[in-house]
């Protein structure tokens, strides 16, 4: 059954509707596994504690040799396709899965079934964390219990089942993240398994062909009804569980569901079914953070063959000799495993208390440059839609002054001016761009329709604001499409553009800066895969889009016959004729994120821009 199971999870994860039901195969892991440990207890209840830590030991060994083979596998994958940030959390995540409490972490980060889950790579480590909790405590408990006897116990068992289900059943409505990844609402399905261990220990069951069969059905049924709107974990969760506890009671050799179940495909993926879970997660994680834009059937397809695949081998070599390490000195093994358990934990550590330990040039280059963007941020505030504040870079004693105004492109030119502007004839650059606000319209009047009134007193203070006073020339940067403006044609912005732009012509030199491709990837993180593999032929997405959605504005704009107003269109300087545009070149990237340029990008028109300030005309 665990090979079905697994075929499930790796279908959910592999994003088919069919499966959509598939996360319900972790929910019969959770049965199988104290099903499993029940059995290997129950004969050694009597014992003294030894026979426990001996059970600990064997869990050890099962467990812990393909769990840190994957999650040392992971950490190059990470350094390659993960920014700073997406690092700092990977390590975190790596951290808790070491302390086996990653399920703890993920609730407090990550609903599962969030669209960013699925780029986490040690995710699927909460059920794992889940077990392993669980591992600690159980056996503990039945030491505790052993003078009852065994028909006794299972009457206990059922009402700690009964109490963890009810707690299962208030959580999905009061805190569904939490009760989908804590022990206390998933512990009754582990010890259904026990229950059902018990069970089989203790009373005459015969073999079923019917009660099988149904429970067969009910997992069937399950997988292909439920999807990720079905309010799990909940009661909804029992009928697969119900499922499988029937199939553990009922199918004995000779019925229908175990014939099915002893197929030799079924079996093989069994008894790889651990390793493959292991690695057919982050598998697919880092493939989905490699291909940002999807991932196509076909190779879906091959990461399917591939998980199942590595996680044979993985089997076969890994945690099969660990687990008939009759030759191996188990002294060594120990310390061995306790050594590189505790190295785990430190680069863990590490990993996630400082972001850049683990980061290359290219990240540490893109960090600095973010946080320079984020500080730039601060130049304009606004406290109680009254207070204008705004940054200046004082560049010589002699020049012009100069305003830029935008949203948060304009202030990548902060990092740019701050290296490269005593090339320049300026004295001063003033910074007063808002994150949020595209500073292009007249009045307050021009922001009704956006019903923005952090936008609207921001226009206020800027036109109040005697920042105005003396400037040479004015910089304008923006996406010119304002986020939420639903109500307002591009068109019609495009016109309140022009009339802020004609406004500040009539007394300073106005320097306008086409907006960039923009993506809904991180357009860093493709380049720098891209760059550490020495791939030149994927580095480069389309722009025909862009195009035909935006040109316009600049061909309007240059033919207006409005002077002193110089155009730059930035655009070109990465775009190619046949409609693809560069996210970097060999050594550098142009972007720091999906759409925020690097001073990389911004000193490929360093020179035209130098020359439109320069100009005295």
């Amino acid at each position: 059954m665990r090979g079905i199971a697994v075929i499930f999870v790796i279908l959910f994860h592999a994003g088919f509707d069919l499966f959509s039901g598939g996360y319900i195969g972790v929910d019969i892991f959770f049965v199988i596994s104290g099903y499993l440990i029940t059995l290997i207890l129950i004969d050694n209840l009597a014992s003294d504690l030894g026979s426990i830590w001996i059970f600990y030991k064997h869990r050890a060994l099962r467990i812990l040799p393909a769990l840190f083979f994957i999650m040392i596998t992971c950490i190059p994958c990470a350094y390659v396709w993960m920014t700073p940030s997406e690092l700092q959390s990977f390590f975190k995540s790596f951290f808790t899965a070491t302390l086996f409490s990653s399920n703890i972490y993920f609730w407090k980060s990550v609903g599962y079934f969030d669209a960013q889950a699925e780029l986490k790579p040690l995710l699927h480590t909460w059920s794992l964390a889940v077990e392993m909790q669980f591992y600690a405590i159980f056996p503990l408990f039945l030491y505790w219990i052993r003078r009852f006897e065994q028909r006794k116990i299972i009457y206990i068992l059922i009402t700690l089942a009964l109490i963890s289900f009810l707690i299962s059943e208030w959580g999905w409505k009061d805190n569904k993240t939490a009760n989908f990844y804590l022990l206390t609402s998933r512990a009754w399905e582990l010890l259904a398994g026990a229950i059902a261990a018990l069970c089989l220990k203790n009373f005459q069951i015969k073999n079923n062909n019917y009660l099988s069969c149904i429970g067969l059905l009910l997992i069937i049924f399950s997988q292909f009804i439920y999807y990720q709107k079905t309010e799990t974990h909940s009661f909804f969760t029992l009928i697969p569980v119900l499922g499988i506890v029937l199939i553990l009671l009922y199918s004995g050799t000779e019925t229908f569901v175990s014939k099915i179940l002893s197929q030799k495909l079924f079996c093989r993926i069994g008894l790889a079914s651990y390793s493959i879970y292991l690695w057919h997660y982050p598998i697919f994680s880092f493939a989905r953070i490699r291909e940002p834009q999807g991932l196509s059937t076909d190779y879906i397809i091959l990461l399917i063959l591939l998980s199942l695949g590595v996680g044979t081998l993985s089997w076969q070599y890994i945690e099969k000799p660990f687990r008939i390490s009759q030759k191996i000195n188990k002294k060594f093994l120990y310390i061995t495993f306790s050594g590189l358990y505790f190295l785990l934990l430190i680069v863990g550590l590490l990993g996630q208390l400082n972001h850049t330990f683990f980061s290359n040039h290219l990240d540490k280059n893109n960090l600095q440059q973010l946080n320079m963007l984020k500080s730039s941020a601060k130049c304009v505030e606004i406290e109680g839609f009254n207070v204008f504040k705004a940054c200046t870079i004082e560049i010589s004693t002699k020049g012009k002054k100069v305003l830029v105004l935008g949203d948060s492109y304009s202030h990548s030119l902060k990092s740019y001016f701050e290296k490269y502007g005593q090339l320049m004839d300026i004295k001063s650059i003033t910074f007063s761009a808002n994150l949020n606000c595209s500073t292009v319209f007249k009045n307050a009047e021009e922001l009704k329709s956006y019903n923005n009134n952090f936008c609207t007193n921001y226009y206020e203070s800027l036109h109040k604001n005697s920042i105005l006073e003396g400037i040479d020339i004015v910089i304008f940067w923006s996406r010119w499409h304002i986020p939420n403006s639903s109500n307002i044609s591009l068109k019609e912005e495009f016109e309140i553009v022009k009339k802020r732009i004609w406004l500040f012509a009539k007394t300073a030199k106005v320097i306008v800066l086409s907006p960039v491709p923009t993506y809904s990837f991180d357009s860093y993180k493709i380049w720098k895969s891209n760059h550490l593999f020495k791939i030149n032929e994927n580095d480069r997405y389309t722009y025909a889009r862009f195009r035909s959605e935006l040109d316009w504005y600049y061909r309007d704009l240059k033919g207006s016959s409005v002077e002193n107003i110089y155009l730059i269109d930035v655009a070109k300087f990465i775009c190619f004729e046949n409609d693809f545009c560069k996210l970097g070149d060999l050594y550098s990237p142009y972007y720091l994120d999906s759409n925020h340029p690097s001073v990389e990008f911004i000193s490929l028109f360093g020179d035209e821009l130098k020359r439109a300030i320069d100009d005295n005309k």
